[in-house]
């Protein structure tokens, strides 16, 4: 009778320690897609995604998410193409506010053949960022879906050089 105790008194304390693991922590992908543009390529150069939230005892934190960092052509991302920026990631539950993805250097535009650099101001190094707002609950993973709009995204400056200033919005937010 004894060893009957211990055997469920074991699974009991298992069965807890699992459900631990998943107390607190959330699994989040980030993927991105683009409305069409007048243009023949947009390379974003992205190398990070964080996101931002509150919870964890450490309200105001940013998180770094695992990256598939890389330049990434806008324009080949419509009509239902997507790419993975951050796959299936564990973070903190609680309340996300923002997500950012940081810019590297490598940003540009192709027009009639040409390619222009894309000036970027801040992204490479705060970020762009964009208002998420949701909570994650402990246990579950989470798709967050980017529309990158490249078309209100490039701005053609008066001395002919063109600038990022990014249009993003959250398409969708999928709990799997």
């Amino acid at each position: 009778m004894k060893a009957k105790n211990v055997i469920v008194a074991v699974l009991m304390l298992g069965m807890a320690l699992v459900s631990c693991d998943k107390q607190g922590q959330s699994k989040m992908t980030v993927r991105m897609t683009d409305a069409p543009g007048d243009f023949e390529h947009v390379f974003v150069d992205v190398q990070e995604v964080q996101v931002h939230y509150s919870g964890g005892g450490n309200p105001g934190a940013w998180v770094s998410l695992q990256t598939n960092a890389g330049i990434y052509d806008l324009l080949t991302l419509q009509n239902g193409i997507t790419t993975v920026l951050a796959p299936n990631t564990v973070i903190p539950s609680g309340k996300i506010t923002q997500i950012r993805l940081i810019l590297n250097t490598q940003n540009s535009v192709v027009v009639d053949g040409l390619t222009f650099p894309l000036q970027t101001s801040s992204a490479t190094q705060t970020g762009l960022k964009i208002n998420l707002n949701t909570v994650l609950d402990p246990g579950e993973d989470y798709e967050v879906l980017l529309d990158f709009d490249a078309e209100k995204s490039i701005v053609l400056e008066g001395n002919g050089s063109y600038s990022l200033k990014p249009t993003i919005k959250v398409l969708s937010i999928v709990q799997l």
